[in-house]
């Protein structure tokens, strides 16, 4: 695994992890996850509770044979690197990797200040909402609908909840142009109550992403490998990011000029670089051609939709 200075990463020390570790994981990161995800003190990260989630080294994705830093595992900390550079106004949880044994740690520390609680969607929408978020973006306004009727009834700032309706289109949007195909609505939540505003948490849980193939165990249960072959084809024709783009350009006046900056910020979004300075890890050649290839080709995209916006409004304001 090529993680540098990996025995003392951001302040851990793997001889301070008890091997019993994941047994006694109690706490889970958002009230939901019962396997692999846990909070707890490492006492070594300025005394900070740290959320884990354990990676085996046989990756649940296809592509997993050649690689030192599984894709599973890599995800997260890509995800967080663009979308940090391409999202300045938006937050998302930082990730650090470590290794365990046989398995990888991917750690984060906790996001939750004291006296907030964290309000996962599924305690936030409706029944109808729960479950596997809906590809198509008319269900996304529809669930921002909701959010807002929940957020007023707690009698939050409107000025709060108009931020948070601003920031919840923005990271629909990236998830959308990392191929994020698994953002159920326990991944993703409101802070609340505390001394600061209601706003809504740092983006989270990024494993499912890239449109890396996934190796689905045969228990799994039908409707999710129906799902995610429906969003992969959706998004492998770019369907996924033009409609999402063409819903959201209609209905808010900002968003034309937040995928234009987004776009540009790509274009000097430097992974390999980012991911030497910022995390310490080195990745192999084939992840560095998949990622690039990637962000690419999704980049392209997305400047050739707000050319297409941009020559329409054009012809608009012509036949005025």
């Amino acid at each position: 695994m090529k993680v540098e200075n990996s025995n003392n990463t951001n302040g851990f020390k793997l001889s301070e992890i008890p091997s019993d570790i994941f047994k006694k994981l109690e706490l889970c990161f958002t009230g939901r996850h019962t396997i692999g995800w846990g909070e707890f003190n490492f006492g070594k990260y300025n005394n900070q509770k740290v959320l884990v989630k354990n990676i085996p080294s046989k990756d649940v994705f296809g592509k997993n044979d050649n690689v030192d830093i599984p894709y599973s595992a890599l995800n997260s900390q890509v995800a967080e690197l663009i979308f940090k550079h391409g999202d300045s106004q938006g937050k998302v949880a930082e990730y650090i990797l470590m290794e365990y044994g046989s398995n990888i740690l991917v750690c984060s520390p906790s996001f939750i200040k004291e006296g907030e609680e964290l309000i996962e969607g599924v305690d936030i929408l409706d029944s109808e909402h729960q479950g596997l978020l809906r590809i198509a973006p008319n269900d996304v306004i529809i669930m921002i609908e909701d959010i807002k009727k929940e957020l007023t009834k707690r009698n939050v700032p409107l000025e709060d909840i108009l931020n948070i309706e601003k920031q919840f289109i923005k990271d629909c949007f990236k998830n959308n142009f990392i191929g994020m195909w698994d953002p159920k609505n326990s991944n993703w939540g409101i802070l609340y109550g505390g001394k600061l505003k209601t706003r809504l948490a740092p983006s989270y849980d990024f494993d499912l992403s890239f449109n890396i193939p996934v190796k689905f165990a045969p228990t799994e249960p039908k409707r999710v490998v129906d799902y995610y072959e429906n969003y992969k084809n959706k998004f492998e024709s770019g369907k996924i990011l033009t409609d999402f783009v063409d819903v959201m350009n209609k209905k808010y006046d900002w968003f034309l000029a937040f995928l234009d900056d987004f776009s540009h910020k790509m274009d000097s979004f430097d992974l390999v670089k980012e991911l030497k300075e910022n995390k310490g890890i080195t990745i192999c050649q084939e992840q560095k051609e998949y990622y690039f290839n990637f962000i690419k080709s999704q980049n392209q995209l997305l400047k050739m939709l707000i050319t297409q916006i941009n020559e329409q409004n054009m012809d608009e304001k012509i036949h005025e």
